[in-house]
């Protein structure tokens, strides 16, 4: 394939043009042609049977190969040609030129496409990170865990009729509520969809429900009816009902006490994930996996850390079509996977804290992009160890995949090249940068991440807002 790239615009968009070996559309201008024949009617022939000849004069030469140039060719030839050059590439803005003499010619394809703009740089190597860590206590994060286990296998058994209410204790609810869209001197208590239910089964325990709701039902008996004034959290994933005032009028309608199992062995015999025979066992499965999920957490916090001091040293725009086709398409993913249909989808996205998505979207293709140019910089290439290594594991997890296929591990590792590349750049940045840990507790980490969260969130809208001024 030969490749031509123009110069990048002021926009950031390139020619690229490229022209294919001879023949690469030729069995997809024959599979056009069979596609035609079964659907023209050819007077003198059966449908289906027109000669090859016939049927091209019939529906017209342009047409054959407009059908056999389909999207999803032209995209591939697009993908392989952005590969070969190794483009940091948004989108593909249009499709200028497409030409097929005949079947036996190359493909003639010239686009314009939007690359991410150039990255300046700063210092990445001998920076001095500091990492906010929280305290870890693993034996008090063990004896959770167990508390937990014990809670999951807990039974409910119905009370008798002169029984209260107690934490702790699973009821069964007849919930009907408003919230106030007016002030509190001058309340306009409205009804929504989702505030009103019948025969909902919840355990009384702080978390299942709005702040401070299940709380007040402890103490009433069955039959009992009330109502209950709460506020909805500032961060109540409606935004309509954030920070509102409601009320509910209550009825209950069934309460069950519960009976938490002893922590021994028929326990842990009991328990799905992780499985074992003994407490011990089960103990020590436990104690393997929180050690794990710390270090994760540590990794974690150590790359939120170093990416943010490299953010800091480097000059690098985020194109705004990038941030939005970002979005989008990890809300189409996570439709897929969920089935979730797309008017729920587009209502999700309505209810967006979207300045908040904006910001953590736009910091992770920056990301993306100094971790591109840190490779450029560096020239890093695969080594054939490096390579097999990552062969072998690929197999070992895949245990369908055969060792030994050529072909199947060259396609592999053409996928997997950036991939693995970028992950050769992390390690490089861990061991470049001096970098040490402060542990702060739970509550200090949290309250430190939702003001950068915040400080993020604001800096992003002030620049849409600068944005918005400057076109007016």
């Amino acid at each position: 394939m030969k490749i031509e790239l123009g110069d990048r615009d002021q926009n950031n968009i390139i020619t690229l043009s490229l022209e294919t070996e001879a023949g690469a559309a030729k069995d997809l201008y024959e599979e056009s042609i069979k596609a035609a024949r079964k659907q023209v009617n050819i007077p003198g022939f059966r449908k289906g049977k027109a000669p090859k000849g016939m049927v091209i004069d019939y529906v017209g030469e342009d047409y054959i190969k407009s059908r056999a140039l389909n999207q999803d060719f032209l995209i591939g030839l697009l993908d392989e040609a952005v590969k070969k050059e190794e483009l940091d590439i948004v989108t593909i803005v249009s499709l200028d030129k497409v030409e097929l003499e005949t079947a036996e010619a190359p493909v003639i394809l010239e686009a314009k496409i939007e690359v991410y703009p150039e990255v300046k740089l700063g210092d990445y190597k001998g920076l001095e990170i500091e990492v906010e860590i929280a305290k870890t206590d693993i034996d008090k994060q063990l004896e959770e865990s167990l508390e937990r286990i014990q809670k999951s296998h807990t039974e409910f058994t119905e009370a008798a009729e002169d029984a209260v209410i107690e934490m702790g204790d699973q009821i069964n609810i007849d919930f009907d509520g408003k919230f106030n869209e007016g002030t509190e001197e001058e309340p306009n208590w409205v009804a929504k969809e989702g505030m009103k239910a019948e025969g909902h089964t919840v355990i009384v325990e702080p978390g299942r429900f709005i702040e401070n709701f299940l709380e007040q039902t402890v103490g009433d008996k069955v039959g009992d009816e009330k109502e209950i004034d709460v506020k909805f959290p500032a961060d109540y994933g409606v935004p309509e009902l954030q920070d509102k005032a409601a009320k509910f009028a209550v009825k209950i309608n069934k309460i069950e006490k519960s009976s938490v199992p002893a922590l021994d062995d028929e326990l842990a015999k009991k328990n799905k994930s992780p499985k074992a025979e003994t407490l011990d066992e089960l103990k020590s499965q436990l104690k393997e996996n929180l050690e794990k999920a710390n270090e994760q957490e540590k990794e974690t916090a150590t790359e939120y850390a170093l990416f943010q001091a490299l953010r800091a040293a480097t000059e690098v725009e985020v194109p705004e079509r990038a941030i939005e086709m970002t979005l989008r398409n990890d809300l189409m993913q996570m439709s897929r996977m969920y089935g979730i249909p797309q008017e729920q989808m587009q209502a999700i996205m309505q209810n967006m804290a979207i300045d908040k998505e904006k910001a953590a979207t736009r910091d992770k293709l920056a990301n993306t992009m100094i971790l591109n140019a840190i490779i450029k910089s560096e020239n890093f290439e695969l080594t054939d160890e490096e390579q097999n290594k990552a062969w072998e594991e690929y197999c070992e997890q895949n245990k369908g995949s055969n060792k030994d296929d050529g072909t199947q591990k060259i396609s592999y590792l053409d996928n997997m090249k950036q991939s693995l590349k970028t992950e050769k750049a992390r390690e490089f940045l861990k061991a470049e940068n001096k970098i040490s840990y402060k542990e702060l507790t739970e509550e200090e980490l949290k309250a430190k991440r939702e003001a950068e969260t915040k400080a993020a969130e604001e800096e992003a809208a002030k620049a849409e807002e600068d944005k918005e001024e400057a076109k007016a």
